[in-house]
Order: C-alpha cells, then sequence, then structure tokens
C-alpha cells in the first residue's frame, strides 16, 4: 500500500510540472482569445483560416481538459487515502491500482502532447537536404538521408512529396526539398535541423580510406493556406512616371 501511495505522489508532480510547462494563466487566456476570434463574422471568409483557427482552439480546449480532469483524479486518490481507515484502503487496492496505472498513462500522453504545443508545430514540414564538404560522399549521404525521410514517412503513414532535387554528377544528391505532410509533422521533425555527419570507408575512394561526409538538413513550416497576410494601404507607396524624350 505504501508504494501505491508513492506512486500517487510522483503522479501529483508531475501534473505540478506539467502545470508549469503549460502555463495554465496563458493558456486561459488563449482559448479565450481565440474564442473571440471565432465570434467574428469575417472568419469564414476565408474558410481554410477560420477551419485553422477552431483546429487550434479545440486542441486547446482538449489539453486544458486533460490536466483538469487528471488533477482530479488525483486529488481523489490522495483523499481517499487521507480518509480511509487501513482495512478500506485494503479493500480498495486492487481497483484503487487499476485506476492509479490508467491514469500515469494518461498522464503521460499529456507529456507527449505538449511537446507539439509550439505555434507552428501542427503544419507540414519543409525539409532542405544539401550535400556539404566531402564530395561525392557528401552527395551519397545526402541521399541516403533523403531516402530515411521517405521511409520514416512511410512508417508513419503521412505523405510526402519531393518538390525538387538536384542529382550529383557521380552518385547521390546535390540537394533536395522534401514537403512532409501529417500530423503534428513540423513538430516531430524540426529537431532535425542541423548538420548530420557521417564517417566510413568511402566506396568511391578507390583506396577505400576512411572519410568524413557532411549534409545539411534545414526544415521550416510549410505556412501555405495556413498564414494570412495583410497589407495596410498607409504602408504602400505608389509612384507614376512620364517618360520624356525622344520616342516618350
Amino acid at each position: 500500500m505504501y508504494d501505491l501511495k508513492r506512486e500517487i505522489l510522483k503522479l501529483e508532480k508531475s501534473l505540478a510540472d506539467i502545470s508549469e510547462m503549460m502555463n495554465l494563466d496563458k493558456l486561459n487566456s488563449d482559448i479565450n482569445s481565440l474564442e473571440e476570434e471565432s465570434q467574428s463574422e469575417d472568419l469564414w471568409k476565408d474558410g481554410k483560416s477560420g477551419s485553422r483557427l477552431m483546429k487550434k482552439l479545440a486542441a486547446k480546449k482538449s489539453v486544458l481538459r486533460n490536466f483538469t480532469d487528471l488533477r482530479d483524479a488525483v486529488n481523489s486518490y490522495i483523499e481517499i487515502f487521507e480518509e480511509s481507515s487501513k482495512d478500506d484502503l485494503e479493500l480498495l487496492e486492487s481497483d484503487l491500482q487499476h485506476e492509479v496505472g490508467n491514469t500515469k498513462l494518461k498522464i503521460e500522453n499529456l507529456e507527449a502532447e505538449l511537446q507539439f504545443s509550439g505555434e507552428y508545430d501542427d503544419l507540414d514540414a519543409l525539409i532542405t537536404i544539401s550535400g556539404g564538404a566531402g564530395g561525392v560522399d557528401a552527395q551519397d549521404w545526402a541521399s541516403m538521408i533523403l531516402r530515411m525521410y521517405l521511409r520514416w514517412t512511410d512508417k508513419k503513414k503521412f505523405k510526402s512529396e519531393l518538390l525538387s532535387m538536384s542529382p550529383g554528377e557521380e552518385a547521390g544528391i546535390k540537394s533536395a526539398l522534401l514537403k512532409i505532410s501529417g500530423e503534428n509533422a513540423f513538430g516531430l521533425l524540426k529537431g532535425e535541423k542541423g548538420v548530420h555527419r557521417l564517417v566510413r570507408l568511402s566506396p568511391f575512394n578507390s583506396a577505400n580510406l576512411r572519410h568524413t561526409s557532411f549534409a545539411l538538413v534545414e526544415i521550416i513550416p510549410d505556412f501555405q493556406d495556413s498564414v494570412d497576410v495583410e497589407i495596410n494601404n498607409d504602408d504602400l507607396k505608389i509612384e507614376a512616371f512620364k517618360a520624356s524624350g525622344a520616342g516618350g
């Protein structure tokens, strides 16, 4: 029974950490702001913008609701320990262990969900892969990275689209631009950006020497159809010129 109580206190600590991570005041403020925007008569003039706003609102409400339900559940477990007799606790132990186990799993799922709370995490991802220093080996390494992302996309059951590719002179690719579409695609991939290094015995060197290759991976969210660009008329400067001289 002591181990069960200790597990419940761990869940309480996890929820406290999540609460700090979530910043409940800001989350509630964001929900209120989005609800106000959702009431705008102009919202659905652009159906895609309206749909994105409602999706964001639903996601934030879901996070808040899940957190509140989990906090209430853990508080009820603590209350049971504080108010129940030893005999009652022994009778409840089996059911309580089952409930605590389910709550622990839900808390872990919420923690994973919060990893994708960035402003653009729910967007599709655009990946640029460029062969760096290392000649043919680097171009081959870049093509290996491209295949890796394509296979990862298939495994996740996401959609991939190769927007452009520049083949290497002897093998591999010089560069490629890949679009990956799926739930939280950018959130899942944004950590991949940076220089990727491969050290191996070069298959392109007759002496089969050890070779280090580099490739650069850049990842940005795909803002297409998701961001409205507004230009204020006051920011526009229009000039007219009249040609002069022969022929004008």
